[in-house]
């Protein structure tokens, strides 16, 4: 685990602290990039997929802080309040049932994304609710996995991503799966708990799945709830119980009421932070200012080396997976012919086992499933019957009865019973108890998946177990709609009509219900086979890559880059554990810790684009020779027999010439040249002769006029520099041709000097830019970083439109 300091150093200022990050991230991104162009020579997908995971991680520069606990504590409401509006769903009942991301945005905006589609979805504030809410029939209708808002809060302009996750302890299995998901990937994490019951098994049981390097807050809410000294003795027990907890550093603990501080910031009331000695009950903000404070205080701190603490592990990680299957190609090749059959008899044999054991463990996710459906569908077949009954005695006592084949509903009302929208949403929630009854053996069924590479590593004495992670539960496919047939659901009587008795509607109702019994038990057959279907496809593919190492053991050059990304990564955690220890030792910083005010002041101006003082001079005296020069040789005789005489231009600027002057004037111009040099070819009788007349007609630089103009140019140019005022940039081949005129000095240093700093940027530009392509994440490239590459070839070799292969004698030197 990476050493990881509460700051990224103490000294210089906060820009410097933010440089410096950005520099480590970037190095972390060229190794992580490295490994991938490994990992896809190899075509090993599985470690070329975790490598984009991390480039998308580092491309996107995001602090994840997960807001967890258990329901019904106020998660939902707590953020609200730290972002002063509310922007999410609130309830006495578990709300929030999916994964809600929140990120900083100019303009509100609100995405969300449904099982099994990466494609996101707009959709307004007014309908997040219905998006994430549990008990909201459009969110299972739509079968939504995560929503996405983008809000103009302050407190996310720190570069803060706030994750608002399921509860857990309600019946809501998915939702609580999706929470444990998720806390790999989080940077800090708010455990929030409640006065009332706090630190409940599931909450300490969720701490134990957060990182060892994501700092932890602990939120003691609804304080408002008891008195000060309740609100006391309830801090102390959760501070111990902490403390005795696994995790090396106790938590922070935070007592507070966030439905106070919510109607107070609602209100625009002047805040007031909380004396220690007093309950948050007594406060009229219920101590969300003096909570707040801390929390930006810290998060700023930790930020950059938390972040990138946590990325560092990851990618580890997966150079140690790479290394190990590079260690066991090598171990495999030095094998004698005897050993070898023992490796592949022992890998058959344990792919043989896993295949029945992957058997019995799909067998027993579908028992589990079906268990569980059969479980609601007796729980509740007796209200959804009465439902259903209720519903078309209604409707025959209006004259209307329920059309089967509609939808019965608007997005603002419930689904009517028995129409189609009904059962859609009645399906989607029985289909996620299901997904996460089936995931609850996921873990029985990974080590299947990569059982004979287990085998291989264990048979040729390498350390580590091969365990895939088989899914998670937004992954799994959902139940299709039920579709009633009419002919099943209503039976006309013996005239035809059909009535709707009390007696006949109960009838109807158990049809439809057995109907209904009968498409989950389908839909749930269909998940076990795609079940079985997919860890098949997993297990040859984990059982292909592996084939890949063992026939072809590591070239040197592999070895070597294996070093090489090692050191990079070593470098990376060096530098934040020297960090660490020179702010140990010099003591406690008296920096101010950084507001969000100082947090959120405008970007600076974009830099204009890099131009060489000495370029774009020549650059104008050859634009305008030749915008002159083409109208003369078009149109003048003499101007075209001087052009013939001196065998026209070179070849650079044959082309240049070419681009400006129409077709016409090239040939106009060109044809008593063309016809001069087939003249003298035809007159030359010996090969030295045609030495000669090639040399003439070949775009030879010292006979062009146009390289005199530019070299004239470039000479001004060149000793202007001598007496400018220290703001002029050139490129390293005007500088180096500044340096042979003889340039002051001190001149030269301040061109030096300021060439450097462009150089500096743009390669860091350049990386970032090289890192967010691989990482697939265009969409966050800067235009900087986008035009980076080529403001740094103009940096280098200066302006295409001047590039000569040769020099005229002594003038381009100067």
């Amino acid at each position: 685990m990476a050493s990881v300091p509460s700051v990224l150093g103490r000294e210089g200022s906060t820009m410097d602290l933010l440089e410096r990050y950005r520099n480590l991230r970037l190095d972390l991104g060229d190794a992580t990039r490295s490994l991938l162009y490994l990992a896809r020579a190899r075509q090993n997908e599985a470690i070329e997929a975790a490598c984009r995971r991390l480039l998308k991680r580092l491309a996107d520069d995001r602090f994840a802080v997960a807001i967890v606990g258990q329901h019904s504590r106020g998660k939902t409401t707590l953020m609200n309040a730290l972002l002063g509006a509310e922007f999410l769903p609130t309830g006495i009942l578990p709300m929030t049932s999916v994964i809600t991301v929140i990120r900083y945005g100019s303009e509100p905006r609100a995405l969300y994304y449904r099982r099994g589609s990466d494609l996101a979805m707009p959709t307004t504030f007014e309908e997040v609710p219905r998006l994430v809410a549990r008990e909201s029939s459009t969110r299972a209708q739509l079968e939504v996995v995560r929503v996405e808002l983008e809000v103009p809060a302050e407190l996310l302009r720190l570069g803060l991503t706030f994750v608002d996750t399921p509860g857990v302890g309600s019946t809501d299995l998915s939702g609580a799966l999706a929470a444990r998901d998720f806390l790999p990937d989080a940077d800090a994490v708010l455990l929030v708990t409640a006065v009332d019951s706090a630190l409940t098994t599931p909450e300490l049981e969720l701490l134990a799945a957060v990182p060892p390097s994501a700092p932890v807050f602990c939120v003691v809410n609804k304080v408002d709830l008891v008195s000060t000294d309740q609100t006391n003795a309830v801090v102390g027990f959760v501070e111990r119980t902490l403390l005795e907890s696994a995790r090396r550093e106790s938590p922070e603990v935070f007592a507070l009421s966030a439905l106070q501080g919510l109607r107070h910031r609602l209100g625009g009331g002047e805040l007031t932070a909380m004396p220690a000695s007093l309950s948050a009950a007594a406060i009229p903000d219920g101590g969300m200012d003096a909570f707040q404070a801390r929390l930006e205080a810290t998060l700023t701190s930790v930020r950059a080396p938390v972040a990138l603490a946590t990325a560092l592990d990851v990618a580890r990680g997966i150079l140690t997976d790479e290394r190990r299957m590079l260690d066991l190609g090598e171990r495999a090749a030095h094998l004698s012919e005897a050993e070898a059959i023992v490796l592949r008899t022992t890998m058959s044999a344990a792919a043989g086992r896993a295949e029945t054991e992957r058997a019995r463990v799909v067998a027993a996710m579908r028992e589990d499933s079906q268990h569980t459906l059969d479980v609601a569908l007796t729980a509740h077949r007796q209200e959804w019957h009465d439902l259903m009954v209720d519903a078309w005695a209604h409707a025959d006592d209006a004259g209307a009865p329920v059309d089967l084949d509609s939808a019965g509903s608007t997005v603002d009302a419930a689904p009517t019973p028995g129409t189609p929208a009904w059962w859609s949403a009645i399906t989607a929630s029985l289909s996620e108890a299901s997904a996460a009854a089936v995931l609850r053996r996921a873990d029985e069924l990974g080590p299947t998946l990569d059982a004979a590479l287990s085998s291989a590593l264990d048979t040729v004495q390498l350390d580590g177990d091969a365990v895939s992670t088989p899914w998670a539960s937004q992954e799994l496919p959902g139940f299709g709609a039920f579709s009633i047939v009419r002919d099943a659901a209503e039976r006309p009587d013996d005239h035809g009509v059909q009535t709707r008795s009390r007696k006949r509607r109960d009838r109807q109702a158990d049809r439809v219900l057995g109907l209904f019994g009968d498409h989950l038990h389908e839909q749930n057959d269909r998940r076990a086979e795609w079940i079985g279907r997919d860890a098949a496809r997993r297990t040859n593919d984990s059982r292909a890559r592996l084939e890949r190492y063992l026939q072809a053991p590591p070239s040197e050059f592999e070895r070597d880059a294996i070093a090489r990304i090692a050191a990079r990564l070593d470098a990376v955690g060096d530098n934040l554990t020297d960090r660490s220890r020179r702010q140990r030792t010099a003591g406690p910083a008296h920096r101010p810790t950084p507001s969000l005010h100082e947090a959120a002041r405008p970007t600076p101006a974009r830099p204009a684009p890099f131009d060489c003082v000495v370029c774009a001079h020549e650059r104008t005296a050859l634009i305008e020779d030749l915008r002159h020069r083409q109208f003369f040789v078009a149109t003048r005789d003499r101007d075209q027999a001087e052009f013939a005489h001196i065998g026209g231009l070179c070849a650079q600027h044959t082309w240049t010439y070419a681009s400006l002057a129409s077709p016409v004037g090239i040939a106009s111009a060109y044809a008593p040249l063309v016809s001069r040099a087939a003249e003298t070819l035809d007159a030359a009788p010996t090969a030295s002769s045609l030495l000669d007349a090639a040399t003439e007609f070949g775009g030879n630089p010292e006979a062009c006029p146009v390289c005199r103009v530019v070299a004239d140019a470039e000479r001004d140019a060149l000793w202007a520099l001598d007496t400018a005022d220290g703001g002029a940039t050139v490129c390293m081949r005007h500088l180096e041709a500044a340096a042979a005129v003889g340039l002051r000095p001190e001149a030269l240093r301040c061109l030096a000097r300021r060439l450097a700093e462009n150089l500096h940027r743009h390669a860091e530009d350049m990386r970032a830019y090289a890192l967010k392509r691989e990482a697939l994440a265009v969409s966050s490239l800067t235009v900087e970083e986008s035009d980076a590459y080529r403001e740094a070839l103009l940096m280098i070799a200066g302006d295409p439109l001047l590039a000569r292969p040769t020099s005229l004698d002594g003038d381009a030197e100067m």
